[in-house]
Parts: structure tokens; sequence; C-alpha cells
């Protein structure tokens, strides 16, 4: 058996639950990517599957024993390794006005997941966390490198930041950033200590893999190992202890 690192790295976003949504398609795919994630340094790990279509009539209950399984699976595979469980919610009015049961924050701490559409507008986006906020939850923005109106003013981030809003980005962003553009809102997001956490936003072994050691190294190099620690570690504690067993 193998121990995963206590002081280890937390992963925020993966699609590692097997046959919920895009990310692993069964069991066998599940166990070799948290394989994968533990031998990387990962000791904590957020299962965070979709909520939007064509997912969204999906019982929950396959969700929470799909996590059951993997976490019972994982306490003799990895025992040090804790696992949690969220979602990534796809911000829909309608859904939150209408239907907010579907909602699931991260391991009951209140803080959501929240993501958008790649060429939403920024208007939308700051109204969206908005109205999440006014539902009572708190906003963790997911992988914010990934939406144009961003990449179009790197400075937008700061006006994020100042809603309240916590921003996530993608490890594998950081260690292949697709264009200029998100190279250069990555910079800004790190220079200024902009953003909160990070994830893999892992769906299989070959697609962004839950691997976070390669980024936290850049990241390090390229800020402080104080900030890195923060990013890759211990701003992720608040989640965790959100609804600790």
């Amino acid at each position: 058996m193998t121990k995963s690192n206590e002081s280890g790295f937390t992963d925020v976003h993966c699609h590692l639950l097997p046959a919920v949504d895009d990310g692993a398609a069964d069991g066998g795919s599940a166990r070799e990517q948290i394989g994968i994630a533990a031998a990387d340094g990962i000791s904590r790990i957020f299962f965070t599957p979709h909520v939007r279509s064509p997912w969204l009539r999906r019982p929950w209950s396959e969700v929470e024993e799909a996590f059951s399984q993997m976490r019972e699976w994982c306490a003799e595979a990895y025992p040090g390794l804790k696992l949690y469980l969220g979602s990534e919610f796809a911000f829909s009015e309608s859904i939150l006005r209408e239907e907010p049961e579907k909602i699931r924050d991260m391991n009951g701490s209140g803080i959501l997941l929240v993501e958008f559409k790649p060429r939403d507008s920024f208007e939308r986006i700051v109204n969206a966390c908005q109205q999440v906020q006014m539902a009572g939850y708190d906003v963790l923005l997911a992988h914010a490198e990934r939406y144009d109106c961003m990449l179009e003013k790197p400075e937008r981030a700061r006006r994020i930041a100042e809603l309240g809003v916590s921003i996530q980005i993608n490890c594998d962003d950081i260690v292949r950033p697709a264009g200029f553009g998100m190279k250069r809102f990555l910079k800004l997001l790190l220079k200024e200590h902009l953003a909160d956490m990070a994830g893999t936003d892992a769906h299989d072994a070959k697609h962004r893999r839950p691997e976070m050691k390669k980024a936290y190294g850049i990241v390090k190099k390229y800020t402080d190992e104080e900030y890195a620690e923060q990013l890759f570690k211990t701003n992720a504690d608040i989640l965790c202890k959100g609804k600790e067993d």
C-alpha cells in the first residue's frame, strides 16, 4: 500500500468519480487516476461532478454512492489520502431560483465552485456571482483562466477579487498555457496573488491528469514558496473543515 503525504497538495477540482459525468468512465479509470494523484504528492482530493445538463437529472444519491465506494477503497489502498465531495455548478439562474436542491457546495463549507461558458461576458459572470452570493453561498470561480473576457482584460481579476469571489486555476494551464492571452492572465494572477486555490480539473489519465507538482514548482519559482503553499495546500483548509467526519 502507498501512503500519501499528509502535508501534500490539495486538488479542489476534479472529475474522478466513476460514471457520474464526463470524467472517469468506470472504477478502474478512477482508481488509476487516484494512484497518479497520490504518486504526485496529492493528499486531499475534492470530487466535483458537474451540475449541468445532461447530468442534471441524475439522482444525487448515485453520486454519493460512487463517492462512498471510492472513499472505502481509498481508505485501504491510500490511507493517508483524504477525499471530499463537492460539485461544479455551471451557473443557471433557473436552477438557482427554481431547483436549489440540485446545487451542492464544497463539503458543507458554504463555498460553491461555479463555472461559466468560455464566451460568457464579464457582466454575466459578475452578475451571476452576485446572485450566488445573495443565495447564501461564497463563490469559488472555476478555472478563471478559461474565460475569454478575463483574457481580454486581465485586470478584471481584481474586480472579481473585490467582489469577495475566490479564484481557482487549473494546474495544466499553468504548465501549458493555451496561448499568449492565457499566459499573460495567469502571470497577473500569480504576480498579484489573486489566485486562491489550484485544481487539476482531471477527467482521465490522458486529459488533464491529476498532477500538481510541476505546476507548484512553476508557481514557487515565479512567486515565492509561501504563496505557492497557500495556493496548492493551505487555502483549501477552509473547504476541508466544512464538514469533517
